[in-house]
Order: C-alpha cells, then structure tokens, then sequence
C-alpha cells in the first residue's frame, strides 16, 4: 500500500446494505492502487472492524477518494 491515508475525509463513506461484504465493497469499488486483499485489509484497519461484523445500517470508509470516485463518475 504506497498512499498515505492520514486524513480519512478525503475517503467516501459507504452504509452498509443487507448482504453486502468486504469481498463485494472490494470488487464494486476497486482501485487500481491496492490489491483485493489489501482493499479489504485497509477496511478492517481504518473501520476498526472484523470481516464477518458488518452490520446494515452502519458507515464504513473505504479506500477510495472523493476526488477519485467523482472523476469515474464522469467518465
């Protein structure tokens, strides 16, 4: 992992739905900067979370930033 995630504002926040998982946040939003498996190590870091604990309803940061995720929506 080569960025630096000091300021977890720049980093879109997602609620979780019912059925959701970390494998499926990694495959949705996937970058090209970090591996599946690194994606998903990120959330349970930074979220302070276990892989099986998510529960709907609540917000997660991912690793993916706001500027990043608005210039995809352009495309």
């Amino acid at each position: 992992m080569n960025r630096n995630y000091d300021n977890l504002d720049n980093y879109i926040s997602v609620t979780v739905d019912h059925g959701d998982t970390l494998w499926k946040m990694a495959e949705m939003y996937n970058t090209d900067d970090l591996s599946r498996d690194e994606f998903i190590e990120w959330i349970i870091t930074h979220n302070e979370i276990y892989a099986n604990s998510l529960v709907p309803g609540e917000s997660i940061i991912l690793p993916v930033t706001k500027t990043n995720l608005s210039l995809a929506s352009k495309q």
